[in-house]
Parts: structure tokens; sequence; C-alpha cells
């Protein structure tokens, strides 16, 4: 249980370092004309941020179930 809480927050680190990134590079390349090459890199910037956030949020949810306060996945009489 104690891993998957670590997992959790290295997940959201990662998430949130992403947003840095991603802004940062909309801010500095959105207005100068550049390469297919970057603008598909921006995106892709924006789906693995996504991707990220979305399995944090998972990963949590399933920490709570296994500690007992999700009420998913408890059957009754447990």
């Amino acid at each position: 249980m104690k891993k998957n809480k670590q997992v959790a927050q290295e997940i959201k680190k990662a998430a949130d370092e992403l947003v840095v990134v991603h802004a940062v590079l909309e801010k500095e390349l959105g207005e100068d004309p550049h390469s297919e090459t970057v603008d598909q890199a921006v995106a892709h910037t924006a789906q693995i941020e996504k991707r990220l956030d979305r399995s944090a949020k998972e990963l949590d949810e399933v920490n709570r179930e296994l500690e007992g306060g999700g009420g998913k996945g408890k059957r009754e009489g447990e």
C-alpha cells in the first residue's frame, strides 16, 4: 500500500512537471512559425498530461478502496 501511494505521488509530480513544460512550449512557440514535428510534440505533451492525470486519479481511487474509504468493491458484511 505504501508503494502505491509513492507511485501515485510520482505520477502526480510528473503530470505537474509536464503541465509546466507544455505551457512553456506553447508560450515560446505559440506565435513563431515552426515545424510540424514541433507541433506534434506540443500536442503529444498535452495527451501525456491528460493520461498521467487520469492515471493518478484512478490510482488514488484504488488506494482509497484498498484502505476501505472508497465504499466501492466492498461486499456487504465486510
